[in-house]
C-alpha cells in the first residue's frame, strides 16, 4: 500500500518558476496618465470642490497611498490636471495648430 501512494505523487523537480513581474512595475510609467484620466472623470462627476482622493483611486483602481507616490498632495494634483489641461497659461507657448 506504501509504494502505491509513494508513485501516484508527482516527482519534485528542481526547476524555479517564472517569475511573474509585479503590476505596479510593469506600468509605473502609465500611472500619472490613468490617474490624470481617473481625476478629470471623477471632476466631472463630483465638481472640483467635492472630489476626493478615494474618488480618484476608485476610477484609477489603485489606492490612495499610490496616487502620493506620484503627487504631494491633492493640490498638487489638481494644478497637473490644470497644467495638463491649459499648458500655455503655465508659460508654455500655445501650439500653432
Amino acid at each position: 500500500m506504501a509504494n502505491e501512494t509513494a508513485q501516484s505523487v508527482a516527482p519534485i523537480s528542481d526547476a524555479k518558476p517564472k517569475r511573474r513581474l509585479r503590476s505596479w512595475k510593469r506600468r509605473k510609467t502609465d500611472r500619472p496618465v490613468e490617474i490624470l484620466a481617473a481625476v478629470k472623470a471623477a471632476i466631472a462627476e463630483h465638481g472640483i470642490e467635492s472630489v476626493r482622493m478615494a474618488d480618484i483611486a476608485n476610477r484609477a483602481s489603485v489606492s490612495k497611498g499610490t496616487i502620493y507616490c506620484y503627487f504631494s498632495n491633492k493640490a498638487e494634483l489638481l494644478a497637473f490636471v490644470g497644467t495638463a489641461i491649459h499648458p500655455h497659461e503655465n508659460g508654455a507657448a500655445p501650439s500653432s495648430d
